[in-house]
């Protein structure tokens, strides 16, 4: 019979061998997926400690884990983490640049960069947070600044882009796909800037992520030098000028925007969220963590997505 702490670090594993993911201790430890509703917090020792206890049970190699069967991805985790690297180096030199944009409240970097498991032909996920009532203003301008510097993702130019695919109202509170990979999405998002927007959004949605995360730990921004900024003076400006047309503006954006925008079962077009994922990598991952989980023998949390 397997402790509560082990079974959260199997199904911690298994959901990154479905991602081809080892990890190490800390990671681990922020990402721990909780298996028990009433599950006490677990420290770093009480790990490290439950990791030896299991034994063979676990694959490691030079402070990685995951589950036996897996030890390729070691070796693969060098790669990743390589690639990773060097879309945040491209995130740095372009994402600062979203402060001067109207209506733009914050940018992170989000998905398999923040895990560093990009490959070669990865795209960089970014989430933005807008200003109530111009999202899709803030779409526009975001949209012509990477298409400006020929960075946005579009058709087959894949790689190295940027993905623009997730607007969300500044506190904005998630009532739908909550799951556990959208929670560990929402909880590693790195602020590249307008960290205090991103606090709010934790603090709003922090008690359903704790249903399926343990002890989700508010990322680190240090690697961007603007992530506390609020936004530039150069901003602030355009937005006073702009001030008795933006209302019209707005609605015109939304008309034209909501005519391209082509409907389906993972694309959210609201007036406080912009959400374009029509092949759901979620679903796809979620799939496959069940699927590891089954032929590991493991029961999944008893937490229910909504």
């Amino acid at each position: 019979m397997l402790s509560a702490l082990e079974k959260s670090i199997f199904q911690t594993l298994a959901f990154f061998a479905s991602l081809e993911h080892p990890l190490t201790l800390l990671e681990i430890h922020n990402w721990l997926i909780r298996s028990e509703e009433s599950q006490p917090p677990a420290s770093f020792k009480e790990i490290e400690k439950t990791i030896e206890v299991l034994g063979d049970r676990i694959a490691g190699q030079n402070g990685l884990y995951t589950l036996p069967g897996n030890e390729q991805f070691f070796t693969n985790r060098h790669f990743t983490y390589i690639n990773s690297l060097k879309l945040f180096k491209k995130a740095i030199q372009f994402g600062s640049g979203m402060r001067h944009l109207p209506f733009v409240r914050g940018a992170a970097l989000a998905g398999s960069v923040t895990w560093t498991n990009s490959s070669e032909q990865s795209d960089i996920d970014i989430f933005i947070i807008t200003e109530p009532g111009r999202i899709f203003l803030a779409r526009l301008f975001v949209s012509a600044y990477f298409q400006i510097f020929g960075g946005r993702r579009h058709g087959n130019k894949i790689k190295d882009r940027f993905c623009l695919n997730h607007y969300v109202c500044s506190g904005k509170f998630f009532e739908k796909d909550r799951n556990i990979y959208t929670a560990l999405i929402y909880a590693n998002h790195t602020p590249i800037f307008g960290e205090e927007e991103f606090e709010k959004l934790w603090k709003k949605n922090i008690g359903w992520m704790k249903r399926f995360l343990l002890q989700p730990q508010f990322p680190s921004s240090h690697e961007f030098d603007y992530a506390k900024s609020r936004g530039s003076r150069v901003q602030k400006i355009t937005e006073t000028l702009s001030q008795p047309v933006a209302p019209a503006l707005e609605k015109i954006s939304a008309y034209f925007q909501r005519r391209r925008i082509q409907q389906g079962p993972y694309v959210s077009v609201a007036q406080d969220e912009l959400s374009f994922h029509p092949d759901s990598k979620g679903q796809r991952a979620l799939a496959k963590y069940q699927q590891v989980l089954e032929e590991c023998w493991i029961q999944p949390s008893n937490v229910n997505p909504d």
